[in-house]
């Protein structure tokens, strides 16, 4: 069964959405906003009560996402939250025009072991990350850099793992072209057991 309610008003220089909201066993929904001809923006709070039916990988617990789009009309930009029982939390910001779009993502991850199965082979460990680039909307061609600052990490390789316990920094910048190849243009890996560099690959 599905609860839905939608309370808007009209005038000459738009509409206006006082609620709007659909709830079930499965998710809740609620915006508010204003749209119009030459601009319009929506606030959002949505949680997806079993996420996983839709990404069977992610651990038992809620999904829950909150934020803002605004010019829907004209230049659509997005500052999103989303946050998951298990304690990780996202947060985006997107500027979408004509043919690209520019993205920010920062995530925090307190305890990797809790997302094994969608982050496999990392196990255990801290992880907090930024990645920033863009995407070409015509061709799928994207660019992204990524930092991330990882304690306490295992990638499943017994010999590897004392060299990536300290608090590590990692850098890279990835290329993906529009026939779906991939480059990686820069990687560096730091803590005080090891450092490592690659490019060009």
């Amino acid at each position: 069964e599905t609860a839905f309610e939608l309370r808007a008003n009209r005038s000459e220089d738009g509409t206006r959405i006082e609620q709007l909201s659909l709830e079930n066993s499965a998710v809740r929904f609620a915006a508010n906003g204003s749209l119009s001809t030459q601009q319009g923006g929506l606030t959002l709070d949505a949680i997806l009560r079993d996420p996983t039916t839709l990404l069977p990988d992610l651990p038992p617990g809620a999904l829950r996402v909150t934020g803002r789009v605004e010019d829907l009309v004209t230049r659509p930009k997005a500052q999103l939250t989303l946050t998951h029982d298990a304690g990780a939390r996202g947060d985006l910001r997107a500027d979408l025009n004509d043919q690209t779009a520019a993205f920010d993502v920062t995530l925090e991850v307190p305890a990797l072991a809790s997302f094994d199965r969608l982050l496999a082979p990392l196990q255990g460990g801290i992880a907090r990350a930024r990645i920033t680039g863009q995407a070409e909307t015509t061709t799928g061609a994207v660019t992204a850099r990524v930092r991330a600052v990882t304690r306490e990490l295992s990638i499943g390789a017994p010999l590897v793992a004392p060299l990536l316990e300290p608090e590590s920094v990692l850098e890279a910048a990835i290329t993906r072209r529009a026939d779906g190849t991939l480059d990686l243009e820069q990687f560096a890996l730091r803590n005080p057991e090891v450092t490592a560099e690659a490019n060009g690959l």
